[in-house]
């Protein structure tokens, strides 16, 4: 799976994940169901809640979280 950023679609989906949905850049496969580079919407669960940043399956929810934080580590 690669990077995919506003100007630079990669996902798997014919539409632009980053752009449409999300408006941040990540290793979409498909749209919908993580978001760690959106934007904090104070806890809310409504209107457009894809640009929120949220991960769904972990939560459960599309409800913002308040930070977020990615650890890379060499694979062998």
């Amino acid at each position: 799976m690669k990077f995919s950023t506003v100007d630079k679609d990669q996902d798997a989906l014919s539409g632009n994940c980053a752009m449409t949905n999300s408006q941040g850049g990540f290793w979409y496969n498909g749209c919908a169901y993580a978001n760690p580079t959106g934007l904090y919407l104070w806890g809310k669960d409504d209107g457009n809640i894809y640009i929120g940043v949220y991960w769904y399956y972990w939560k459960g929810s599309y409800k913002s979280l308040k930070s977020i934080s990615m650890k890379i580590r060499r694979v062998k």
